[in-house]
C-alpha cells in the first residue's frame, strides 16, 4: 500500500504488512489512520504518519471490500466467504455477521444518514431490510446486484 502527494506526484510512504493483495483502503474518522483489507483475510489499522500497524483482525477468507459508517462507529468488510463482518471501531469487537449472499461480496457501502448498509455481489441479488420511504406498491427493487441491510 502506498501514500502519494498528488501535487508533486511524490511517493510519501509505503505501508508493508499484508501477506497478499490489498483489495480495499479507507480512512478512519479524523484522518490519522486508515484501514486496509486484502487477500490474506486480515483487516489492518495503520498509523498514517509512522506506517506502523496499530491493530489487526482476521475475519478470514479473501477480503475484497470495506466501509466505515458515516458516524465513524463501525467498520464492515466483505469477501469470498459470502458474508459481511461488522466491527465496532472503538472496541474492535464484532457486532454482526451478515449472511445471505450466494456469491462473494464485492462492495459494501453505508447509506449516509441511516443505519443501513448496501452490498454488491457479481450475481444472484437478494434483499435484507429496506430503505425508508420506499414505494409500497409495486415492490421497490434496484437495478443490479444489490442487497440492503438494516
Amino acid at each position: 500500500m502506498r501514500r502519494w502527494d498528488l501535487a508533486t506526484a511524490r511517493l510519501m510512504q509505503t505501508y508493508t504488512g499484508h501477506r497478499g493483495w490489498v483489495e480495499a483502503v479507507r480512512f478512519a474518522p479524523g484522518g490519522g489512520s486508515a484501514f486496509s483489507a486484502g487477500g490474506d483475510g486480515r483487516i489492518l489499522k495503520w498509523d498514517l504518519d509512522s506506517g506502523e500497524i496499530r491493530s489487526e483482525k482476521e475475519p478470514g477468507g479473501w477480503l475484497r471490500t470495506l466501509a466505515i459508517s458515516p458516524d465513524g462507529s463501525r467498520l464492515c468488510v466483505g469477501g469470498e466467504d459470502h458474508r459481511i463482518h461488522c466491527r465496532d471501531l472503538a472496541t474492535g469487537e464484532r457486532t454482526a455477521v451478515l449472511r445471505g449472499h450466494q456469491s462473494h461480496v464485492l462492495d459494501v457501502a453505508f447509506i449516509p444518514g441511516s443505519r443501513q448498509l448496501v452490498s454488491r455481489v457479481p450475481r444472484r441479488p437478494c434483499w435484507y431490510g429496506s430503505f425508508p420511504n420506499r414505494p409500497a406498491d409495486p415492490p421497490w427493487r434496484c437495478d443490479g446486484d444489490l442487497t440492503c441491510f438494516r
